[in-house]
């Protein structure tokens, strides 16, 4: 220390504190060499290793007691301190020495500091570590509190306590790199240098019992996840791991440390690169012979775990087990680690979610096949028509959740789900199209082809008189909005129906009616805009009151008999919601064209994604509502089709064929699935019918469809087809959607559902404790599903591991929505009179709910 701060410091202690004696302690003599020059006029200074002890007690206390005095040791004889005893007493000890220093600029009140901080004052050689710790240190603080905000500090931690340090650390080793079990942190060379390392090891020791006569951080890692693993593992743990297991409470510690560094926003990246490296370097995925899904259900430690899962929940489907069952294996792993964390990379996180998806999608399918394995047996048309509506929609929808889910997995380069696939290939291609099929023909048979009806359902070709006219006859100032998507089939629909009821600001509602034969785009098209007659002309050509209607402008002019236009959804989307609302400002009747799923089906080089292509239509056509209801002020819109469509992904066989040799005489038009004509002979394969039964129309156009799926040719693709009279071709959804007005009430709009906490007091005494939790209210189109994060708290840190638990049940028991969780506490002593939380944290909002705990584990215990 140089001699300005020594004098600045003297002077303050004679002038502001007002002292008269200063003793100035330099045991080691390191300011000798400074003392020569030191100079107070008002200040007397004696040097006491020059004067005897009873001459300094005579000048300071009988001669001169009014003078300040300023007492200089370098290091003060047993003998004289007798002497001097009482001076010392009541004088302020100075001391001029680094360590001393550091002391006073850090509050300290433990001199006994002083040595502990001569072993360490490489740390205090830079001015940013000084300010750093003086910032969290407290005056009582201990050598230990010293030496762990002084590792928090070095190693880069955000806050002096024995998880974060640890965590900052371990976090720092992962490069993403090449291993190296040798490897340290960045700030290791510093912090053995500051003399901190002993204290690293000893933290890491009080925490987890981790022992080794030469510790390294891979060592100490891999115990941790072994640990975890082993914790969660219902079973035994394989013998090849059980000397890499931490003691009991270590153990308990580290299952709390590993959720905590999963959870972390900015470090769980480097979690699952250690967790990836100890899976390989132990072999792990060798031991797990012997182990199925119920053993290692709870497991996150290991992203290889799913894989385990995945291939006993394979072999759960092809052998029958309930969906059930399925699910709720399932529904477990979509909440963990590996599949719902955004810090897993995109090809494990999106192979597991794909994976998960297909199966739990196939055991609903199944499932469904087995509620029906008797068939659909209906006693007339209307009863078959509404168990489609009902429910038998769902094999559609399902199948092509299926074979989307598994496409997705197959593209990250994996194909678990071969044998799965074909199993649901059977179920739909084998067994329910041609059961529905079979069942279906019976009431075709019936109509066709003097009439085509189904009673109590609406026809299309009605749709206008049926579900626009009336809207715009009930006000003068009405307007109507037509969404009509090419081949948007029922279970499409559906689909779409329920995410437009996710919306606060409308609702939806779903009707069907039965198409027009062929169900065509050109007839289907044509049946829905206004009109009094339908016709044809002699090549095919369809009419609405004698006017053509192949083309958008065509149908603008037909709409404009009603104060209407049509357009694109494209060119409205295209405009902006002002030029957009003076296009429509003299309309009433506004016909938006949409065409995602025909466009891509109906085409052999892109028909493979014609599933792909209808997610993009539901997400197209939701985002086409908003804006018609929310930016052009839209009070109805009608969203409709032209027909259905029916589609396998695997190309169908020979037998799937009606072929026909040569057309018959009087064709004036020939399709996959159709072929229309005049004077149509009968045809063994295929059914004749009259276009004036089916869509009303003038004329004697007849048409030739063939029974049940079969196509008459293969040209323009194999796999996606429409022009016959299959359910989903011809069951044409209709949703009318309407403005909702927006309420404050705490019931109204989409929200997630309510969950509690059952029981009013908790207290805890054991290492693991259970919470049980009751979602209130099912899942609907206005109540949504809800993911929270579970653990308890103490201040702002988790004291247990954290839980992910989601809450979907649609089901209308009670007992069917209760769910557990199990939390391990920290090892650590509690105070049963401290506030601590259980919290549920909202993984999409962040919204916290926090329930007060009592924690009665005064001391350390095993578990």
């Amino acid at each position: 220390m140089g001699i300005g701060p020594i004098e600045s410091r003297l002077r303050r202690l004679f002038d502001q504190e007002g002292c008269r004696i200063v003793f100035w302690d330099d045991p080691g003599g390191d300011s000798t060499e400074l003392v020569p020059h030191i100079s107070f006029k008002d200040v007397k200074f004696i040097d006491l290793s020059r004067t005897s002890a009873l001459e300094v007690k005579t000048l300071v206390d009988l001669r001169n007691p009014q003078d300040k005095f300023l007492l200089y040791s370098g290091g003060l004889p047993q003998a004289a301190q007798g002497w001097l005893n009482d001076i010392l007493l009541y004088s302020p000890c100075f001391r001029a020495d680094r360590e001393d220093m550091v002391v006073r600029d850090l509050g300290l009140s433990n001199p006994i500091l002083r040595e502990h901080i001569r072993e360490r004052l490489k740390f205090f050689a830079k001015k940013e570590r000084r300010t750093r710790l003086k910032a969290i240190v407290r005056s009582d603080d201990t050598a230990d509190d010293l030496d762990r905000k002084m590792l928090a500090i070095a190693s880069g931690s955000d806050q002096a306590e024995a998880f974060s340090i640890i965590l900052t650390l371990l976090h720092t080793v992962a490069n993403g790199g090449s291993f190296n079990f040798e490897a340290t942190p960045k700030a290791w060379p510093d912090i053995e240098r500051f003399g901190l390392a002993s204290t690293f090891w000893d933290l890491v020791h009080q925490q987890f019992e981790y022992e080794a006569e030469e510790p390294r951080f891979a060592d100490l890692v891999f115990r941790m996840l072994v640990s975890d693993f082993g914790y969660h593992l219902n079973g035994e743990l394989p013998v090849e791991l059980c000397d890499l297991q931490l003691p009991v409470t270590g153990a308990q510690n580290a299952v709390v440390f590993l959720a905590r560094w999963k959870d972390s926003y900015s470090k769980a990246g480097s979690f699952n690169w250690w967790a990836d490296q100890a899976w390989s370097s132990l072999h792990i995925a060798d031991l797990f012979r012997g182990y199925n899904a119920d053993n290692v259900l709870a497991i996150t430690t290991f992203a290889g775990v799913d894989g385990l899962i995945i291939a006993d929940l394979l072999h759960r489907v092809e052998s029958g087990s309930t969906a059930a069952a399925i699910l709720r294996i399932i529904d477990k792993r979509r909440t963990g680690h590996w599949v719902f964390s955004s810090s897993v990379s995109e090809e494990t996180q999106g192979l597991h979610l794909a994976e998960y998806n297909a199966i739990s999608t196939a055991a609903r399918l199944l499932e469904l096949r087995r509620t029906h394995r008797a068939g659909f047996r209906a006693d007339e048309a209307m009863s078959l028509f509404r168990m489609y509506v009902a429910e038998l929609f769902q094999f559609d929808q399902l199948y092509r959740h299926f074979c989307v889910y598994a496409k997705a997995a197959t593209e990250f380069g994996h194909d678990r789900l071969g044998r799965l696939r074909a199993k649901i290939e059977q179920c739909y291609v084998n067994w329910f199209l041609p059961n529905i099929a079979l069942a279906w023909n019976r009431h075709v048979e019936t109509c066709l082809p003097e009439r085509w009806e189904c009673r109590r359902v609406p026809h299309q070709y009605r749709f206008y008189s049926d579900n626009i006219q009336p809207w715009l006859e009930a006000g003068p100032s009405r307007r109507a909005w037509v969404i009509v998507s090419d081949a948007l089939r029922y279970e499409v629909a559906e689909e779409l129906a329920r995410v437009l009821n996710r919306e606060n600001s409308f609702r939806a509602t779903l009707a069907s009616q039965l198409g027009v034969l062929p169900s065509c785009t050109s007839l289907g098209m044509a049946s829905l805009l206004p009109h009094r007659q339908l016709s044809y002309t002699a090549k095919g050509d369809v009419l609405l009151d004698g006017n053509p209607t192949a083309s958008l402008t065509q149908r603008s002019d037909i709409l404009r008999r009603v104060d209407g236009f049509a357009i694109t959804a494209e060119e409205l989307l295209s405009f902006g919601r002002e030029a957009s609302r003076k296009r429509v400002a003299n309309s009433r009747v506004v016909y938006v064209y949409h065409n995602d799923i025909d466009a891509t089906g109906d085409s052999a080089n892109t028909e493979s994604q014609a599933f792909e292509a209808t997610a993009h239509a539901i997400k197209c056509l939701k985002g086409l509502v908003k804006y018609l209801v929310n930016s052009l002020n839209a009070n109805y819109v009608v969203v409709t089709a032209d027909h259905g469509f029916v589609f396998t992904t695997s190309t169908p066989e020979l037998p799937d064929r009606s072929s026909i040799d040569s057309k018959p005489p009087g064709t004036v038009l020939a399709k996959k699935r159709y072929l229309l004509g005049r004077d149509l002979p009968e045809f063994k394969r295929a059914w004749r019918g009259e276009t004036s039964a089916t869509a009303k129309a003038a004329g004697d156009m007849q048409f030739w469809i063939p029974k049940g799926y079969n196509r008459f040719h293969f040209s323009g693709g194999a796999r996606f087809i429409h022009g016959g009279a299959m359910l989903q071709e011809v069951v044409v959804p209709v949703i009318k959607v309407r403005r909702t007005a927006r309420k404050k009430t705490r019931g109204s709009g989409i929200r997630q559902v309510d969950v509690q906490v059952l029981g009013s007091r908790h207290r805890i005494t054991t290492p693991r404790h259970r919470f049980d939790l009751l979602q209130t209210e099912p899942v609907d189109e206005s109540v949504k599903e809800l993911t929270l994060k579970i653990a308890i708290y103490e201040n702002d840190q988790p004291i247990t591991d954290i839980q992910s638990v989601e809450f979907s049940s649609t089901s209308r028991h009670l007992s069917k929505r209760k769910k557990s969780v199990v939390l391990t506490l920290r090892n650590q002593a509690y105070d049963k009179h401290a506030r601590y939380r259980l919290v549920l944290r909202n993984v999409l909002s962040g919204i916290r709910h926090e329930i007060p705990v009592t924690i009665e584990r005064a001391f350390y215990d095993d578990f």
